[in-house]
């Protein structure tokens, strides 16, 4: 008496492999793509989608498109960097701020050396004022760079389709 054999997969090609509908569909897109280059008629086009719906094995499918050029490939365009913002006036203001604080300092510390002590008072407070406004300045422009930073790395992280 024979022994029982265990069941083994015949192997199968690629082709004869059943079509799932992932698969019919891109060989419809396929076709629309050949009707709207000239290559197929309206009629030829019908026929050949009816077929695609119905196909079941990948070879069905491969027959359908077989004697139509192999379509390019789609051109991406990598994506261009978002422009930067042009200067605010509020931005232009900071910076003046920034610079005429700098400017105020180099002036009270000359004052300072300068004169005596009836003086250190009326600049100690003038200086701690413009000190607090380039502070705040300057802050305005870190901030601003900061956003387009973090922008421009939003803008060149890949997108996952």
């Amino acid at each position: 008496m024979d022994t029982p054999r265990p069941l083994v997969p015949l192997p199968t090609t690629g082709l004869h492999q059943r079509a799932g509908d992932l698969d019919r569909s891109a060989v419809c897109d396929q076709l629309s793509t050949h009707f709207a280059a000239g290559r197929l008629t309206s009629d030829e086009l019908d026929a050949r989608l009816g077929a695609a719906v119905r196909a079941e094995t990948l070879l069905d499918l491969r027959r359908l498109v077989g004697d139509l050029p192999l379509a390019p490939a789609p051109v991406t365009v990598p994506p261009q960097p978002a422009p930067r913002s042009p200067w605010r006036a509020a931005d232009l203001l900071a910076l003046l701020a920034v610079v005429g604080c700098l400017g105020f300092a180099a002036l009270m510390i000359l004052v300072l050396g300068l004169t005596g002590q009836g003086w250190l008072v009326a600049a100690g407070f003038g200086g701690g004022c413009v000190a607090a406004l380039g502070g705040a300045s300057l802050t305005h422009l870190v901030h601003r760079a900061s956003r387009e930073r973090a922008a421009d790395q939003r803008d060149q992280r890949p997108r996952i389709a």
